[in-house]
C-alpha cells in the first residue's frame, strides 16, 4: 500500500470515528439548548455572553497557534512537545490571573456589577485549557480520533449535566459558568489518561523558534477572526442591553451548533493529511475539492432547511420567548454557508504552511468587517447583523482571488462546486419555505415533518433530472461507503 493510500486509509477511519463522535456531541447540545433555553432567561444567556465576548479573547492567546503548529508540523521530537506543553501552560496560567483581576473593568464596561464575580469564576478555564492544549494536539496529530472525540464528548456530557442541574436550582446565570468550568476540567482528566504520556522538564538547548513562528502568525489570524465575529456581540450588549444581547446569541448559537459539528471536525482530520501531502500538489488538489464538496453538501442542505422551516424550528427546541430570533438567525445562515465555503481555504493556508499569508488576508477581510459592524452600530439590531453577513460573504471571493495568486490552490474547481451546490439546495429550500409557509397554522411538529418530506422529494428530482447534482451526490456516497467500511 502507498503511503498516498495509507493516508486514505487512516483519513476514512478518522471520518467515521469523528462523524459517530459528532453525533453524540449534536444530541447533547440539542438536549442543552433545548432544556437549558426553558430554563433559563434570555437576560441569563445575555449575561455570559458579555463575558465571554471580551474574556474570549484570552483563549486566543492561550493557545497561541501552538497546537495547529505541533500538528501542522513535519516532525516533532519528544523534547518539543515537552516545551510546547510548558509554554500553553504558562500562556493559560498567566490569562487566568489577568482576567481575574480585569473582571472590575469587564463590570464597568457594561455597567453590571454581577458580572465582576462571573468573571472571575470563568477565568479559571484557560488554565485548564492551557494545560490539555498539547494533549489534543498530540492525539490530533497522531490521528487517535476515537481518544479526541471521547474526551470532548466527555467534558461536554459532564458541563451539560451540571449546567442542567444548576439551572433547575434555580443558579440563573451561574448554572451556565458552572457547566463551562465543569467541561473543561472533565475533558483535561480524560485527556490525561487517554493521551498516556506525562510532560518532562522544559528544555532550552531544543529549538521550538518554527512553531513560535508559525503559531505568531496564526495567533494574528485568531485575534482578527475573533474581533470581527464578536465585535457584534459587544456592540450589542454595550448598546442595547443582555436582554437583546440572549435574543442574538441563542441565534448564533443555533446556527454554531451545526457549523461546529461539521467544519471544525472535518479540519480536525483534514489538517494532518494535507500537512502531510502539502508536496504533492496532485493528491493536495483532488483531496481539497473532494474535501469542500463533503462538507459543502451537509452544510447548505442544513441551513437552507433550517431557514426555511425557522418558525417551527424556534418554536420547538427554544419555545415561545425565543420567537424575535426568527430573522437573526435566517441572516445569520446565509453567512455560515459562505463561512464554511471559506473554511476549505483555511485549510490550505494552514496545511501548507502559509500562515503569514493567511494572516495578510485576514488583516483585509477582517478589518473590512469590523469597521461594517462599527458603522451599523447605531442603526440597531438587525442592522448590525446584516453587517456582520455582509462581511463574511465578501471575504469568500477574497480568499479565492488570495490564493489563485498564491497558485495555491484549484481555485476554478473550488467555485464551481460552491456554486453548484447552492444553487442545487437553494431548489430544495425554497420549495420547502413555501409548502412550509402554507401550513403555517400547523403544530410545530407537523410542520417540520411537512418541510423535511418536501425537501427530500425536491432532492430526488434534482438527482433525476441534473446531471451534475446526480454525480455529485453519487460521489459523496460513495465516499460515506468507503468511510463506513473504512476503506481508502
Amino acid at each position: 500500500m502507498t503511503s498516498t493510500q495509507d493516508l486514505g486509509a487512516s483519513a476514512g477511519r478518522g471520518a467515521a470515528v469523528t462523524f459517530l463522535a459528532q453525533l453524540f456531541r449534536v444530541g447533547l447540545q440539542f438536549i442543552g439548548i433545548v432544556v437549558l433555553a426553558r430554563i433559563l432567561t434570555p437576560n441569563d444567556y445575555g449575561l455570559v455572553a458579555m463575558v465571554t465576548a471580551v474574556i474570549g479573547v484570552a483563549e486566543v492567546f492561550r493557545d497561541f497557534g501552538l497546537s495547529m503548529a505541533a500538528v501542522q508540523s513535519k516532525t516533532l521530537s519528544k523534547q518539543q512537545r515537552n516545551n510546547l506543553f510548558w509554554l500553553n501552560t504558562l500562556i493559560g496560567a498567566i490569562l487566568t490571573v489577568l482576567v481575574f483581576f480585569s473582571a472590575p473593568m469587564v463590570a464597568s464596561l457594561f455597567g453590571r456589577a454581577e458580572l465582576e464575580p462571573l468573571t472571575q469564576a470563568l477565568s479559571v478555564t484557560f488554565l485548564l485549557n492551557g494545560v490539555s492544549t498539547q494533549y489534543r494536539a498530540s492525539l490530533n496529530r497522531e490521528m487517535q480520533f476515537f481518544k479526541l472525540n471521547g474526551s470532548e464528548i466527555a467534558g461536554q456530557a459532564l458541563g451539560l449535566l451540571v449546567g442542567i442541574v444548576g439551572g433547575l436550582a434555580g443558579w440563573g446565570y451561574w448554572a451556565l459558568a458552572a457547566q463551562q468550568v465543569s467541561q473543561a476540567l472533565a475533558a483535561l482528566v480524560v485527556l490525561v489518561v487517554a493521551a498516556r504520556w506525562l510532560p518532562g522538564r522544559y528544555d532550552r538547548s531544543v529549538r521550538t523558534a518554527s512553531f513560535l513562528n508559525y503559531g505568531m502568525n496564526l495567533l494574528g489570524v485568531n485575534l482578527l477572526s475573533y474581533a470581527s465575529k464578536n465585535l457584534s456581540t459587544v456592540v450589542i450588549g454595550a448598546s442595547l442591553g443582555p436582554a437583546q444581547l440572549g435574543q442574538y446569541n441563542r441565534a448564533y448559537q443555533l446556527l454554531t451548533l451545526p457549523l461546529n459539528q461539521i467544519n471544525a471536525p472535518a479540519t480536525r482530520v483534514a489538517l494532518p493529511v494535507l500537512s502531510r501531502l502539502q508536496d504533492s500538489r496532485e493528491d493536495f488538489d483532488r483531496f481539497v475539492v473532494r474535501g469542500q464538496s463533503m462538507l459543502l453538501h451537509v452544510v447548505v442542505f442544513v441551513f437552507v432547511l433550517a431557514v426555511a422551516m425557522t418558525p417551527p424550528l424556534v418554536e420547538l427546541f427554544l419555545g415561545n420567548q425565543w420567537d424575535d430570533v426568527v430573522p437573526i438567525f435566517r441572516a445569520l445562515a446565509i453567512a455560515g454557508i459562505f463561512q464554511s465555503a471559506g473554511y476549505v481555504t483555511y485549510w490550505i493556508f494552514l496545511a501548507k504552511g502559509l500562515t503569514r499569508e493567511n494572516l495578510y488576508y485576514s488583516l483585509v477581510t477582517r478589518i473590512v468587517q469590523i469597521v461594517l459592524i462599527l458603522v451599523a452600530a447605531p442603526f440597531g439590531l438587525m442592522p448590525i447583523v446584516w453587517a456582520y453577513v455582509v462581511g463574511v460573504v465578501v471575504s469568500w471571493p477574497l480568499s479565492l482571488v488570495y490564493l489563485k495568486i498564491l497558485r495555491a490552490a484549484p481555485v476554478g474547481l473550488l467555485i464551481q462546486n460552491v456554486l453548484a451546490i447552492v444553487a442545487a439546495y437553494s431548489v430544495v429550500g425554497g420549495a420547502t419555505y413555501f409548502v412550509v409557509g402554507a401550513v403555517s397554522l400547523a403544530s410545530p411538529v407537523v410542520q417540520v415533518l411537512v418541510g423535511l418530506g418536501v425537501a427530500l422529494a425536491t432532492a430526488v428530482l434534482l438527482f433525476a433530472v441534473w446531471p451534475r447534482y446526480r454525480k455529485e451526490v453519487r460521489d459523496l456516497l460513495r465516499v460515506f461507503t468507503r468511510i463506513r467500511k473504512r476503506r481508502p
